[in-house]
């Protein structure tokens, strides 16, 4: 990937800590009293891909969330999974869509 694609991927990409409170509301939607969900970005990768680390008392419900919002397995008994860009930015687009239903 040429660098110029390559900075702009970057600089469209979510800071964690939006991903993060993304991931928090979406857990409080789904009855889950959680305090912070730990996500960060990995570096060194070419791409924006970030690790999603859920409290444990609370791995089994983000792992549902996750398999359900994200179409894909999310296995509870897992320390923490990885997300790309993509995933990411639906987690932050699903957040919204509960917080403008909310407004109506």
């Amino acid at each position: 990937m040429p660098l110029k694609n390559l900075l702009r991927w970057r600089a469209a990409a979510p800071p964690a800590k939006e991903v993060s409170s993304a991931m928090r509301k979406l857990l409080s939607h789904s009855g889950a009293r959680t305090g912070q969900v730990m996500i960060s970005a990995v570096k060194g990768t070419n791409k924006p891909i970030y690790h999603v680390l859920p409290p444990v008392r609370h791995a089994q419900a983000a792992s549902r969330l996750l398999s359900t919002e994200l179409s894909r397995p999310f296995p509870a008994d897992h320390p923490g999974w990885l997300i790309d860009l993509r995933e990411a930015r639906a987690l932050i687009e699903a957040a919204h869509r509960i917080i403008r239903d909310r407004k109506l």
